[in-house]
């Protein structure tokens, strides 16, 4: 986890953070990777969920937190007008990827309960995690 000035502890608990990790909006996103990494493009999660059998398959194995190096921590997300929400159940993560409007982005979102992975768009200044891929 990259501590950014738009990255936050869910409910600014810094416990949180180093629980869950932090939440990020697009902007701090798209610089919290390190040198060699970058976000993934929507298309990059596309094929992620393929490799993994589709989204029935990608949400169990997403679920099953640690398995084969990822860990799909329940971050809960952070919107603007609703504040925080979903800790432990939930979360989304960013995309490089802009929304078709212009004006939100593409995420993906896992669920505790492993039984769909999420597509939608968000507005950039909601918080979500950040998962980096190698360059």
């Amino acid at each position: 986890q990259v501590e950014t000035e738009m990255s936050r502890a869910y409910n600014d608990n810094e416990r949180n953070a180093r629980r869950y990790g932090r939440l990020y909006t697009w902007e701090a996103a798209k610089k919290a990777c390190p040198p060699g990494w970058r976000l993934p493009s929507d298309e990059d999660w596309t094929e992620l969920i393929e490799h993994l059998g589709g989204h029935e398959s990608a949400a169990v194995f997403f679920a099953r937190s640690g398995r084969r190096g990822f860990n799909a921590v329940m971050a809960g997300d952070y919107h603007p007008d609703h504040g925080f929400r979903r800790l432990g159940t939930h979360t989304h993560y960013w995309s490089a990827t802009p929304g078709p409007d212009g004006e939100t982005v593409v995420t993906r979102s896992f669920y505790k309960s492993g039984t769909i992975v999420g597509r939608n768009t968000y507005n950039p200044n909601a918080g979500f995690s950040v998962r980096c891929i190698k360059e």
